[in-house]
């Protein structure tokens, strides 16, 4: 997400060992900028009760032109 709020990109991904356990995963999101900014990615998990975000971290990254 730009520092504006509007959000560049969403994709799904899951972690190499399935559920239930820690793993590693590994995504290329591709977006496109006039000029370098400041941002995040938000990491969530989707509740199997009712669909809503739970477990939210957010990160904070610098977006740069040719992403």
């Amino acid at each position: 997400m730009a520092v504006d709020g509007t959000v560049l990109a969403e994709r799904a991904v899951s972690a190499c060992c399935g559920t239930g356990c820690l793993g590693t995963f590994d995504v290329t999101i591709p977006y496109q900028l006039d000029r370098a900014t400041h941002g995040w990615v938000t990491v969530y998990d989707l509740s199997a009760k009712d669909g809503s975000r739970e477990n939210v971290s957010s990160y904070p990254v610098t977006l740069t032109p040719g992403g």
